[in-house]
């Protein structure tokens, strides 16, 4: 069996990857610490001739990543992101390559993190009756979950996992920064089947 770490050396990278990845060196030999500028859009394309698209593929993947945030405006830019808890989790559980055990453990974390996170989300919902709803819900779905599916299970693929924590990311930020008016889309692209 192939594991993902194995399939991504093996593939050809896309420029917009290949950018990405240079792009990480640079900020790693110039040992940049969060905060630090990094770069501008413009100075990238000036500096490696590529396309707009492609500039902006690769920052995108560095801002999902957790590696860069964009800062609009005068003296604005690319600049390290602060590593926050949920992207080093993110990156603890997508880098699981030491086999089954590890790859258990991991997704008991995962879980376990999963579930603590939508406690945590009822308990600060300023509606008495929802929260009491969600947390009794989340009690017997606890309760009653199957266990935990893998990477093998008929539609569980790496990718799937990837973009359930990019949901949970996602639902995380828009709570935290109180933008309610995302939450709705949020939550129903949490619930929709992948």
């Amino acid at each position: 069996m192939t594991s993902e770490s194995q399939l991504q050396t093996s593939l050809p990278r896309s420029r917009a990857e290949e950018l990405a990845l240079s792009i990480q060196e640079n900020i790693r030999q110039r040992q940049l610490v969060p905060g630090d500028m990094v770069s501008t859009l413009q100075e990238l394309r000036a500096q490696t001739g590529l396309a707009r698209s492609t500039v902006s593929e690769a920052v995108r993947l560095l801002r999902e990543r957790g590696l860069l945030e964009i800062r609009p405006g005068r003296g604005g830019g690319l600049f390290l992101a602060q590593v926050t808890p949920v992207v080093k989790l993110r990156h603890t559980l997508l880098n699981v390559d030491n086999g089954a055990a590890a790859t258990r453990d991991a997704i008991e974390l995962r879980e376990t993190t999963n579930w603590a996170l939508h406690s945590n989300i009822a308990a600060i919902c300023p509606n008495e009756m929802a929260r009491a709803v969600y947390l009794s819900t989340l009690g017997y779905l606890q309760q009653s979950t199957a266990p935990a599916l893998d990477e093998s299970s008929p539609g569980m693929s790496a990718a799937y996992w990837r973009q359930r924590v990019e949901i949970h990311e996602k639902l995380v930020e828009a709570i935290i920064l109180g933008r309610e008016a995302d939450l709705a889309g949020i939550v129903l692209e949490h619930n929709s089947p992948a």
